[in-house]
């Protein structure tokens, strides 16, 4: 499929914090019915990028288009409806709302009815047991995975086209990301499209179907995710191997 039916594409995308230039100019495409992984390290852009599609930072210059429609200028909220949806790094839950209060908020900016609600709530407690054995538990009081499996559900009440995951196995243990990597296969096989950044360059990979790596701010390579996971360059600076 060509660039120019992607689902969401960026086309010199800039964005800057004061004089410093945090993302210089990247392309970048995601096709509908792709998982899409961003890897890098720490510092390189990838939480930038996301945040800059979502235009809670926008771009200094460049292009977001989104269906083939421009997003820049477009406000935060806008981007949600738009079917654009951001689990953030850190997952941001309400602590002191129950498990189905998070949940019912996630849906609040489409003005969702009582039947939607119960069905999206029932989706989500389906794709995660745990939340509705917790249903009525105040957010704050989850361990760290099922709170990652909170802000998950959250945005798939917004009905995402794409949804973009920033950092979801950040301080997790091994068998809690199989587990919301599994999800995430999951959400995408239903027909979500998905825009995976994350530090876990094999898990990114591995879910993945294409990847790019970003480092300062710029694109340095592209790829299937196959690929990449063979390639050299990734599997030293990344994998940790030699």
């Amino acid at each position: 499929m060509p660039p120019d039916n992607a689902l969401l594409e960026l086309e010199d995308m800039r964005v800057h914090y004061g004089a410093i230039e945090a993302v210089k100019g990247i392309h970048l495409r995601v096709e509908e019915g792709e998982i899409v992984a961003l890897i890098g390290g720490n510092g390189a852009g990838k939480t930038t990028t996301l945040r800059a599609i979502s235009m809670v930072h926008p771009p200094a210059g460049g292009s977001v288009r989104f269906e083939g429609n421009e997003l820049r200028g477009v406000p935060s909220h806008g981007v949600v409806e738009r079917g654009i949806v951001q689990v953030p790094e850190g997952r941001r839950i309400f602590p002191s709302m129950s498990v189905r209060e998070n949940l019912e908020m996630g849906a609040f900016q489409r003005r969702a009815s009582r039947k939607e609600l119960h069905d999206d709530t029932r989706h989500v407690f389906e794709l995660f047991p745990v939340l509705e054995e917790r249903r009525k538990q105040a957010g704050g009081t989850l361990s760290g995975g099922e709170q990652q499996m909170l802000a998950i559900g959250r945005a798939l009440m917004a009905r995402p086209k794409v949804l973009m995951l920033d950092e979801p196995s950040m301080g997790l243990a091994p068998q809690v990301v199989e587990r919301v990597f599994g999800v995430i296969r999951n959400i995408n096989s239903e027909g979500t499209t998905v825009l995976l950044v994350e530090q876990n360059a094999h898990m990114a990979l591995q879910t993945a179907h294409r990847g790019y790596v970003i480092e300062t701010g710029e694109i340095v390579l592209e790829d299937d995710a196959k690929t990449l996971l063979g390639n050299d360059q990734v599997r030293k600076a990344y994998l940790g191997e030699e």
